[in-house]
């Protein structure tokens, strides 16, 4: 039979990689939230114990969802703060660890907020064409004047019908596309705003299916193609080594027959040389931003102007 503490860390487990409404950068955050309550709860008596228990739970945690960069690269981020606490008594320890937590939060909220920023200012007028759901897109979206947008559904959850509702509650006239029709539309538009669930090492932005599409065809248009990815979400590892992961094939309600088999990725790589700018906390790169730690003094600091042009 299972402890308590065993039932909660498996009931955590089991509503992440359930999660479909979150982007990677609020699915972070998550993470961020229950290892700061793993840290009050973990039951490990010794400083040791807990580092190893709750290192091995964050890494469990961040790989139930692997085309997500986000949640891995903040656990890591936080795995490397553990390291750093001094010997304490446990409870001060555990204290410790969750304010280690509730820090790396605030960086993160910060990171996003901050890319936003350079987003908006960054953005050309005029209609403007994005697809699912991103939370830092949309937050660049209400920073802006309200205007004509753009928006692909994204089957087969439709996550884009989210951010129809929300930009139009900002005061942007929408309109809602299927996927289908995004190589109709995009010409019509001043640039294509991708948000970016994992940045790859070369600069190859991971983001929901339908992204690559808008990005060729944006470039068959000459439309500028703009890429939201918070420096927590850059990984290490080539585009051609990202994990792209399927769903179930049953979402998009196939035909029942024996030879049909439906694929359903949630996710495809958008290379380098379709994308005209990155944007993150630091500023607007016209090449892919440096590979580095995630820093929660550079969040912290906006980074206004820094990055632009480089």
């Amino acid at each position: 039979m299972k402890s308590d503490w065993e039932a909660w860390c498996a009931q955590q487990a089991a509503a992440f990689a359930a999660d479909r409404q979150r982007g990677a950068a609020q699915l972070g955050r998550r993470v961020l939230r229950r290892l700061a309550e793993a840290a009050r709860r973990c039951p490990a008596d010794t400083p040791a114990a807990l580092r190893a228990e709750l290192e091995a739970l964050a890494r469990h945690w961040a790989g139930l969802r692997p085309s997500m960069a986000a949640p891995a690269m903040l656990a890591e981020t936080w795995c490397a703060r553990l390291a750093e606490l001094p010997a304490l008594d446990p409870h001060a320890w555990r204290r410790a660890a969750a304010r280690a937590a509730g820090e790396l939060l605030d960086a993160a909220r910060a990171a996003s907020a901050a890319a936003a920023r350079h987003a908006a200012a960054a953005l050309p007028d005029g209609p403007l064409f994005t697809l699912s759901y991103s939370s830092t897109v949309l937050a660049a979206l209400r920073l802006r004047a309200p205007g004509p947008l753009l928006i692909a559904e994204s089957r087969p959850r439709c996550e884009g019908r989210r951010s129809a509702v929300a930009a139009a509650r900002a005061g942007h006239a929408v309109e809602l596309i299927t996927d289908a029709q995004i190589g109709l539309f995009v010409p019509r538009v001043r640039a294509v705003v991708l948000g970016a669930d994992g940045l790859s090492a070369e600069g190859a932005a991971v983001n929901k299916a339908g992204s690559r599409l808008a990005a060729l065809a944006a470039r068959a248009a000459r439309v500028p193609v703009f890429v939201l990815a918070e420096s927590f979400k850059r990984g290490a590892r080539p585009a051609a080594d990202w994990p792209l992961e399927e769903m179930d094939g049953a979402e998009l309600a196939p035909p029942r027959h024996p030879r049909i088999r439906a694929r359903n990725f949630y996710f495809e790589v958008v290379e380098p040389a379709l994308i005209d700018r990155w944007i993150d906390e630091r500023g607007v790169h016209r090449r892919p931003p440096p590979l580095a730690p995630f820093s929660a003094a550079a969040a912290a600091a906006d980074g206004t102007g820094a990055g632009r042009g480089a």
